[in-house]
């Protein structure tokens, strides 16, 4: 790590604004749909998207990458995502299109941008909108990794703690299964000891860290 670290360090300061541009490049295609659209609504990843949430969605995007930039030249740790690697031989979950991930959110339209994005690294995403339908799915199909939110909506209640009771159900089927939560910046060290206490891998609230761990989990880049 601390090589890394020094490696990070001894990077000129003129490379960073080319690696995000770079990155932005990569989302170029999402902006020119967004700017150009006079419409209300965008399609992506397959989901309609209000331009005002698609642009918000953006901001947030470029503000996380921003505050990674700044975290690796200030030599911060790398990984910030608090997690548990459990070692496995098995290889991931693979389809006819590649690797695959159940990704469970009852607003998965909040996460067109990272869904997109996976599925242009060649991840095949499931959607699922509650525990119920995470297990139905679980229960026909294998998958890489397990994505979800922390409260959602279930059977017409909203469940503080959904994502948790979905990774105690997980973790009775498979153990070993990847599991992360992804949610809001609130409370979100709280949200991380939970889920590494229940044998998940952990919590972030940042795109990249979330893009990051399912490349990890997946094998793609």
């Amino acid at each position: 790590m601390k090589d890394a670290i020094e490696i990070i360090k001894a990077i000129p300061p003129l490379i960073w604004p080319i690696i995000l541009c770079i990155v932005l490049w990569r989302l170029f295609p999402t902006i020119k749909l967004i700017a150009s659209s006079r419409a209300f609504s965008v399609k992506i990843a397959g989901m309609e998207v209000s331009v005002q949430d698609a642009t918000e969605q953006l901001r947030l995007q470029i503000e996380d990458l921003q505050k990674q930039v700044i975290s690796l030249r200030s030599g911060a740790a790398l990984d910030t995502v608090t997690s548990v690697e459990t070692p496995s031989s098995a290889p991931a979950a693979q389809s006819a299109k590649g690797p695959a991930i159940l990704w469970v959110d009852d607003k998965p339209s909040g996460n067109a941008f990272e869904i997109a994005q996976l599925k242009n690294r060649g991840v095949e995403v499931a959607l699922a909108l509650s525990t119920a339908d995470a297990l139905a799915c679980l229960a026909k199909r294998d998958f890489a990794a397990v994505v979800s939110d922390m409260g959602r909506r279930e059977e017409g209640a909203y469940r503080g703690n959904a994502g948790i009771e979905l990774l105690h159900a997980l973790k009775e089927r498979d153990p070993d299964i990847a599991f992360l939560v992804y949610t809001g910046a609130r409370r979100l060290d709280q949200a991380k000891a939970v889920v590494i206490g229940a044998g998940g891998d952990g919590a972030t609230a940042s795109p990249v860290e979330l893009l990051e761990w399912v490349a990890r989990k997946t094998g793609v880049n």
